[in-house]
């Protein structure tokens, strides 16, 4: 069977084990032969459940498929023998001894407890040393709820015109067009909306110095909350993971931190766990729920949509499996090397996507989570979607909760615009950067301002800094990226700066943007002379420098454009994506000669740890960058 067959066999066990379809759950793992439950065989041994644990066992294997097998049903067979004697029922012991077994020594034996746990730890020995076993013992790793989330993906996006006509719509990506355009935004939006989504399925947009809310399935607006006033006429905002937290900015450049039941009571609990005497916790503010009952002009289809292309049609169906990237040993030592440095289209894959609409700096760029598509959002709120395969469909029934009901806290501690926001899972954390270069952590137990710090400004330059800056937690959930046009930087969740890295060199331009790739290994960082630095995010060491020269055609590389945004693929550890100040949007992979960033050079990369890439697609080479979308 397909390793793809394999791979959704273990989706759906997932899913059947965490809705609790027990039956459903081993029978799967019985006719597929893909997993053997030594868990559930062990317990049905000890429950003494004989005929559950024979029938379970026949799904995998026969008496007299080998030695082995044999093995293992006599075993079972016997202890069944045994215990009918302890019963004192003879005639089923005597059944036992003439149809199952034959002619083996059976007298000696203990209590029927000690004889049943030895028999199970031959047993264990048996199934692990049986080749009809081998593979089926180790669950496949995967994320909570993964089948769940693939079948629920779907596509929104939120921007406002210059004229401040502001639009969240949803996207048909098969289309390339709109599927529903929400109401309720003011006719005249004072800012740019920002937007965010929860995976229990409501949507929430800063609008009218509130916060609004939708269910994803109807376009009229649920509810709004103005969070006790203070917020900007368009704040940005941010959910949690579990979508119990909702961070909001405020006018004063503070944060103020909404929480739904759930959250409520999550915090409470950290709370009441973590309270030792006395202390500061931050004032919760109750707020009002009002009903909205302003409306918007639904978007028009005409001028908002762009259409879609065929791209990257040849992509092959695996790639939308979870990379798994293998991290050679040597990666955890920090080694210097000699980094890449690529002038010339040939050593790298590119494809301009198709724009026959006029430029406009792009602001904001997101691959979906499939990878088989990108959206951006230009500086002139115009939504340009490219697509080049379909595998997603929008689920057709969904569990309602009721949204964020309570501002849990205010939070104060940035002098300038909050211009970056990321919460920590695993250390219970929010972490924001404002306009101040100036980084928060926040905890959630109690909302309590842990630390906050001024970044580090590089060598020579006055400090304190000023600019945007902007956070990313790394996969570990504690290392965090911060990016500032000074610097590339990581910092740990106690604001220390454990390594920096400054413009110089060959990339002396200001930074303009960067990005971890998807498995946390690299950072793709963008520069404002269009140039792309590739570096290695344990040392921050560089790995390729892309001169603008080889993406960039010479036609229009006059106007000095430069990457405004990166999107790294959600799978593919080598791919990402720029959105250019010029308004066009690049698709970059290594050449099919290098397999991976920083390969050149033969043994300098296989020395300091390499990633193990996933097969490059062929699609940049399939669609020449002046091919048009179809339409």
């Amino acid at each position: 069977m397909s390793s793809l067959r394999r791979e959704l066999v273990f989706l759906i066990l997932q899913f059947l084990d965490e809705e609790k379809f027990k039956e459903a759950v081993h029978k799967l793992e019985q006719e597929s032969w893909f997993f053997f439950n030594m868990k559930y065989f062990e317990d049905q041994v000890q429950a003494g459940e004989w005929e559950e644990v024979e029938r379970y066992l026949s799904g995998f294997t026969k008496v007299e498929d080998n030695r082995y097998s044999m093995k293992i049903f006599f075993e079972i067979r016997k202890q069944k023998y045994l215990e009918a004697l302890d019963k004192q029922d003879r005639a089923k012991a005597v059944e036992i001894l003439v149809k199952d077994l034959r002619n083996e020594q059976l007298s000696k034996y203990g209590d029927t407890k000690s004889a049943c746990n030895i028999m199970l730890v031959e047993l264990k020995k048996l199934i692990e040393a049986n080749p009809l076993f081998r593979d089926k013992l180790t669950f496949s790793v995967f994320k909570a709820s993964r089948l769940r989330t693939l079948i629920n993906q779907r596509l929104f996006s939120c921007g406002t015109s210059k004229e401040g006509e502001s639009h969240l719509v949803e996207w048909n990506e098969s289309e390339g067009a709109i599927k529903r355009a929400y109401s309720g935004f003011r006719k005249r939006s004072l800012g740019v909306v920002q937007f965010d989504t929860t995976r229990d399925r409501f949507l929430a947009a800063g609008d009218e110095f509130q916060i609004k809310f939708w269910d994803m399935d109807n376009t009229n607006i649920l509810t709004c909350i103005d969070c006790d006033g203070g917020l900007h006429a368009s704040p940005r905002l941010r959910f949690n993971k579990e979508g119990s937290l909702l961070a909001v900015t405020t006018s004063d450049n503070g944060i103020k931190i909404l929480a739904n039941i759930d959250g409520q009571r999550m915090l409470r609990m950290i709370e009441a766990r973590a309270f030792d005497g006395p202390r500061g916790i931050s004032e919760a503010v109750n707020v009002k729920i009002q009903p909205s009952t302003s409306a918007s002009p639904i978007l028009e289809r005409n001028d908002r949509v762009q259409l879609p292309m065929s791209l990257l049609s040849g992509m092959e169906s695996g790639r939308l499996a979870d990379v798994k990237p293998r991290v050679h040993e040597a990666m955890e030592k920090l080694k210097t090397w000699k980094s890449s440095d690529i002038s010339d289209p040939s050593q790298l894959k590119n494809l301009k996507l198709p724009d026959p609409l006029t430029p406009s700096k792009v602001v904001r760029l997101m691959y979906t989570n499939s990878g088989l598509a990108v959206l951006a959002l230009a500086s002139n709120a115009i939504h340009k979607l490219w697509k080049w395969q379909r595998n997603e469909r929008n689920p057709s029934e969904s569990e309602l909760k009721f949204p964020w009901k309570k501002v849990k806290t205010k939070l104060k501690g940035h002098q300038k615009l909050i211009s970056g926001l990321a919460f920590s899972q695993s250390l219970n954390i929010l972490v924001s950067s404002g306009a101040d270069a100036q980084l928060c952590v926040w905890s959630i137990d109690g909302w309590e301002k842990k630390k906050s710090r001024i970044i580090q400004a590089p060598p020579g330059q006055l400090a304190p800094l000023v600019g945007e800056t902007r956070v990313q937690f790394h996969n570990n959930q504690s290392h965090l990226l911060v990016v500032h046009e000074s610097q590339v930087a990581i910092y740990d969740s106690q604001l220390e700066c454990l390594r920096a890295w400054y413009p110089r060199d060959s990339l002396s331009s200001p930074v303009s943007s960067a990005i971890y790739s998807c498995d946390g290994q690299m950072i793709f960082t963008g520069f404002c002379d269009g140039a792309v630095g590739i570096f290695d995010s344990d040392s921050l060491n560089l790995r390729c420098r892309i001169a603008p020269s080889a993406y960039i055609p010479t036609s229009i590389s006059s106007g000095n454009p430069f990457p405004v945004v990166i999107a790294a693929h959600p799978s593919d550890i080598n791919q990402f994506a720029l959105g250019m100040s010029d308004g066009g949007v690049h698709v970059i992979e290594p050449s099919d000669t290098e397999a991976k960033w920083g390969g050149a050079g033969g043994s300098t990369s296989q020395e300091n740890g390499a990633l193990t890439s996933v097969p490059s697609s062929s699609a940049l080479n399939a669609h020449p960058p002046s091919e048009t979308p179809s339409r």
